[in-house]
């Protein structure tokens, strides 16, 4: 296998385990939204207001975050060189996948 094709890989699977941190990330922030949602309806007066606040801010993050685990998931797969490389790279993946992981010069 290349370094050029090792390397994409790497990078692939670098920007497929950052969505898996940003999809994590997106279920703290949403599981807080829900939290202070319920708060808010259990308080009154600027206890609400604060724990409204709470709950838009963290559903506004947990967007953000699903928006950032979509980014890097389908940039994970585009840089791939086994799904959307050359022929001669996906040839190269299959040939190290059939041999165990053993370096191919």
């Amino acid at each position: 296998m290349t370094d050029n094709t090792r390397r994409k890989a790497v990078i692939s699977v670098f920007m497929a385990s950052m969505g898996l941190v940003a999809l994590a990330f997106c279920s703290l922030n949403a599981g807080q939204s829900a939290a202070a949602s319920i708060g808010a309806d259990n308080s009154s007066g600027d206890a609400k207001d604060a724990n409204e606040s709470l709950s838009a801010g963290f559903g506004f993050a947990a967007f953000a975050f699903i928006l950032a685990f979509l980014t890097f998931t389908i940039g994970g797969i585009y840089y791939s060189p086994l799904f959307c490389g050359s022929a001669q790279e996906k040839q190269e993946m299959r040939q190290a996948a059939s041999a165990g992981g053993a370096n191919q010069v």
